[in-house]
């Protein structure tokens, strides 16, 4: 897997810099704090989202198709970390095998993070859980209806809004030419996060019935 060279890489990051997976749990959760998707479509992305986090830090690999672990350094934050050893402690199983099993863990990991606030989000609302009054939605929201270069770890996020189902809410009432941005902005996604996505996708399709 490439390092720096990342196609994303060079795009400007949102400020602060949220991680994947918190991005994720947000976007996932209108103002009142109930989840948009079912409880397992929801999970089951929130695990996606941690491999994301771990791929984009080059802990692990799927460029050969299981998840394999990379670079002999565990990851320092708790969530990434707490991923990384289940998968270095197993055989190696491909995304589809992996989700089921990091679901319920990041599901409880996640949302506890965020109001933990590891590392510190002052943007985070004082109640997340009653009142998380996100801008992740409205970012990702204008940023594909105008068609415009999506900043950061954002791009993933919506890629892993399509996997969920989640980007129906994004796209509602957009023109083919913000679905055909947002379909060119996954399609320029480095090999392995797409494929990430991709798996997601499918997987979700089976567990959850989302299409």
């Amino acid at each position: 897997m490439p390092g720096p060279d990342l196609a994303y890489a060079a795009r400007p990051t949102t400020c602060p810099a949220h991680r994947i997976a918190d991005e994720f749990w947000l976007l996932a959760h209108d103002s009142a704090g109930r989840p948009l998707p079912s409880t397992r479509t929801l999970e089951l992305g929130l695990a996606a989202a941690v491999l994301a986090e771990l791929l984009v830090e080059q802990r692990i690999d799927l460029t050969a198709g299981p998840v394999v672990p990379v670079g002999g350094r565990r990851p320092e934050e708790t969530v990434a970390r707490s991923a990384y050893d289940l998968i270095d402690g197993e055989p190696r199983h491909p995304v589809s095998a992996w989700l089921p099993r990091l679901a319920g863990p990041a599901a409880l990991a996640v949302p506890r993070r965020l109001t933990a606030g590891e590392p510190p989000a002052p943007w985070l609302p004082a109640r997340l859980l009653g009142r998380p009054a996100s801008a992740t939605g409205a970012r990702l929201r204008q940023g594909l209806r105008g068609q415009r270069w999506l900043a950061g770890t954002d791009v993933i996020v919506a890629a892993l809004a399509w996997a969920t189902g989640l980007d129906r809410d994004l796209l509602r009432w957009a023109g083919r030419p913000a679905r055909q941005f947002h379909e060119d902005e996954r399609a320029g996604l480095p090999g392995p996060i797409r494929r990430l996505a991709v798996d997601t996708h499918r997987t979700v399709g089976t567990i959850s019935g989302i299409r």
